[in-house]
């Protein structure tokens, strides 16, 4: 499958808030992977590809998150393995469709920085 990102991702955990619009309600998980275009979570369950979040990536050195609309890409089960033994999870692709300037480009020198020092 040819790659479709116009962003770079960086592998990295960052701490984030979603919210499944219209009325969810505000849940936190980590990025597995992150870009200026979207990221990588992984969660409890899967979300429907179409579902729109309002999400809050919890960028180290940055005292506000950046914030962005993103829509669900895919989403599929996969098992992660813990200290307690397997729990099912899931993993979700989101592609950001709405974000202020300063929060995308905090999210580009976030990854920029993360790719000069790895």
């Amino acid at each position: 499958m040819e790659e479709q990102r116009a962003f770079v991702r960086l592998p990295a955990p960052v701490e984030t808030t979603y919210t499944v619009l219209p009325d969810g309600r505000p849940q936190r998980t980590l990025t597995k992977d992150l870009g200026a275009g979207g990221a990588r979570l992984v969660m409890e369950k899967p979300l429907a590809p179409g579902a729109h979040v309002q999400m809050a990536f919890t960028l180290p050195g940055r005292e506000q998150p950046a914030n962005a609309i993103a829509e669900v890409v895919w989403s599929r089960d996969v098992e992660l393995v813990g200290r307690t033994g397997q729990r099912r999870s899931a993993e979700v692709g989101i592609r950001t469709i709405e974000i202020a300037p300063q929060d995308h480009a905090a999210l580009a020198q976030f990854v920029a920085d993360g790719l000069r020092s790895g």
